[in-house]
């Protein structure tokens, strides 16, 4: 059973998460302190089937009596099904099967340590194939309005009066479809826009019901069939829950492998456990055999397997793992590679101990059936031991259990891979949500590890000799920029190296670099105040010459994204926002919008697709305006008499079009010479 998505209400500080789907492999929690990361943690650790009740200390901390609940929904595979079926008698039709197959099955925790089915999926399985009361009827409207309401999040959709009669029913049904309708392309996940849609369906068929004639069933023979469902639900959910993962967490490793253990107490020790797992050392076996000789010759053959291992992901220093009998002890110890001296493994460094004492734990824990939560892992690790960190999740335990832990540290994610990432934010009012869109946030503390991750992968851009360096004045026009110059195929951008930079700083350093160096470049910057602000003072600081500094169009008040035409831009980079109004500049939209710019771009920059075959199909107005740049990034090096293109005071002013004209014409020239 594979976890697809989570919902946790009344737990601590939470009052209602909404629903926030696990990622296929490592689901990363982040934001600030206080948002609420760590009562996700737990509330999913409640999950288990050992945890009979949640502690006082989980109920609401507004002192309010509501029931905490924690609900997952699960993905199966078909076999799973089998199995579930085979154990419990229960035989489900084949359009309760394919539901689950679908969507998955949704399991809820209460407070008080009970599972049950989600409301919809018991209905799916088990009711809908019986007839229904009036009563059921119209509680299911009401149950999928208000589903779709929460969905829909901010729009308000049409009322129905359920005292107003069938036909009034039916037609206020009608409009409230009809609004919904219009807001579906404002959900962007996919699996959320599906409920949307399963819940409109629900409406109308219902809703329909409702005026067409049909009998109830009434008294006895209605109480029994009810009385049947709820049996057959509770056995089917009995069996579900022998079938659920175990939830295992971790807020520190703190087992460290001792230096000396009596043989008669291995099993007692975790760490030794842990260890014995790994290197598939039989305790049992080792403790049996007496002679001396070959236990050392077992402990050697088992010890370098793990240690072996270990150190392909330890490259801090080469440090061997050392087993040996003693008598009727065990020694841990570690030795240098190379050296003969024996250390305690309490003799190392901290961060040592601590990647020795995760490593164990979780290759130990690791488990099909088996779900990782960790809190905060390697926060008093150096960079290069947390990336080993995440390297050991990726390669060795996501292939067998999904994890999910909690960080603010950017060399714990990937920028590759922001699909990952689970922003955790607190409102005043709402307590915590979690939002897996940090494409559409602008809460720059609580998004910093990221932004940080992806100022470190552009660190692997460097200056060239004998190559056009652009240093770019932003994080999203480089992204932006690199896209576009895979679909500009009729100028040489081969020699065209772009630099991303981050501020002002980043780009004086560059700029120091190149001039120190005697580098070709130029520096590329937006048509607005901040770049006419950089501009003035990298000219003041190093006396660059006007040809040094571009901007990426004439036009006053232009940046990078504006060079999209209006469609692109909405399709491509906006994807689920809009913006309706083509008078409204691109970068004017995203500004008062407050989107993320940086996000948005890398977003496209990895949706554009390396490969022809993999590319979006932009429009001839797009890619022309970044033909455009692209001409002017190659004819400012080329040693031509400059062409004026900047105004003559500090405020953005629009340049003549024969100033754009006249260097296109200079650029066709250069070209066919």
């Amino acid at each position: 059973m594979r976890l697809n998505k989570f919902r946790i209400r009344n737990f601590k500080s939470i009052i209602d998460t909404g629903y926030c789907p696990f990622a296929s492999d490592l689901t990363i929690l982040i934001g600030k302190n206080e948002s609420g990361k760590t009562a996700t943690l737990e509330a999913l650790r409640y999950f288990n089937k050992n945890l009979q009740r949640v502690p006082e200390d989980v109920f609401p901390l507004d002192g309010s009596d509501r029931d905490p609940s924690v609900e997952i929904w699960f993905r199966l595979e078909r076999q799973e099904t089998d199995a579930i079926q085979e154990e419990t008698g229960i035989r489900l039709s084949e359009k309760a099967l394919n539901y689950i197959l679908n969507n998955g099955l949704g399991v809820v925790k209460n407070g008080r340590g009970q599972y049950g089915l989600n409301e919809e999926c018991s209905d799916r399985l088990f009711r809908e194939e019986t007839s229904m009361t009036y009563d059921d009827q119209i509680q299911h409207i009401k149950s999928a309005k208000e589903r779709l309401q929460e969905l829909l999040k901010g729009p308000q959709v049409p009322s129905i009066n359920f005292e107003s009669g069938n036909e009034n029913i039916l037609r206020e049904s009608k409009e409230l479809i009809r609004v919904a309708k219009t807001y579906l392309p404002s959900i962007k996940d996919e699996q959320m826009q599906t409920e949307a849609v399963e819940a409109i369906r629900t409406i109308i068929k219902e809703s329909k019901r409702l005026t067409e004639p049909q009998e109830y069933e009434q008294g006895d023979e209605q109480q029994a069939q009810q009385e049947q469902i709820r049996n057959t639900t509770a056995s089917f959910l009995e069996g579900v829950v022998r079938h659920l993962p175990h939830f295992i967490f971790f807020s520190e490793f703190s087992d460290i492998l001792p230096f000396e253990i009596s043989v008669d107490h291995l099993k007692e020790n975790q760490a030794v456990l842990d260890f014995a797992k790994i290197a598939g050392l039989d305790l049992d076996q080792f403790v049996g055999t007496q002679d001396v000789q070959r236990r050392i010759n077992y402990l050697n053959r088992h010890s370098a397997t793990i240690s072996g291992d270990f150190l392909g992901y330890w490259e801090q220093n080469k440090i061997e793992l050392v087993v040996k009998p003693e008598g009727d002890k065990l020694l841990f110890g570690a030795k240098e590679k190379g050296k003969t001296d024996f250390f305690k493994i309490k003799q190392r460094s901290k961060g040592f101990q601590w990647f020795l004492a995760f490593y164990l734990r979780l290759n130990a824990q690791k488990s099909k059936n088996n779900v990782i939560i960790i809190d905060e892992p390697g926060m008093h690790l150096h960079a290069k031991a947390q990336k080993e960190i995440l390297r050991v999740l990726e390669n060795k335990i996501v292939t067998e259990s999904q994890v999910i832990f909690s960080t603010h540290c950017p060399y714990l994610i990937d920028a590759q891979r922001l699909d990952r990432i689970r922003l955790v934010l607190k409102d005043a009012e709402a307590g915590t949500i979690i939002s897996d869109d940090i494409h559409n946030q602008t809460d720059e503390e609580s998004l910093m590890p990221v932004m940080t991750a992806m100022g470190e992968q552009k660190l692997t851009t460097a200056p060239l000799p004998g190559k056009k360096n652009i240093i770019v004045g932003g994080v999203a026009d480089f992204y932006f920029c690199e896209a576009l110059r895979r679909y500009v195929n009729d100028v040489d951008l081969s020699e065209v190296n772009l630099l991303p930079s981050t501020d002002t700083d980043d780009i004086v350093q560059l700029v120091a670099l190149m001039i120190g160096y005697n580098l070709e470049f130029q520096v590329l910057l937006n048509n607005n105040d901040d770049g006419y602000q950089k501009r003035k003072y990298l000219k003041e600081r190093f006396g660059l010459e006007s040809e040094k500094i571009i901007f990426v169009s004439l036009k006053s008040n232009y940046t990078t994204e504006d060079l999209f035409d209006f469609e692109d831009f909405n399709s491509h980079v906006l994807k689920g926002e809009r913006n309706e109004d083509q008078a409204v500049l691109n970068s004017e939209y995203l500004r008062d919008n407050e989107l993320n710019r940086v996000l948005l771009a890398r977003k496209f920059f990895d949706a554009a697709g390396s490969k022809a075959t993999d590319r979006m199909a932009l429009s001839n107005g797009t890619i022309a305006a970044f033909r455009r740049l692209f001409e002017k990034i190659v004819s400012g090096f080329t040693g031509l008499p400059e062409i004026k293109e900047e105004p003559k005071r500090e405020e953005p002013v629009e340049k003549a079009p024969e100033a754009e004209v006249r260097r296109s014409r200079l650029f066709s020239f250069i070209t066919k010479k």
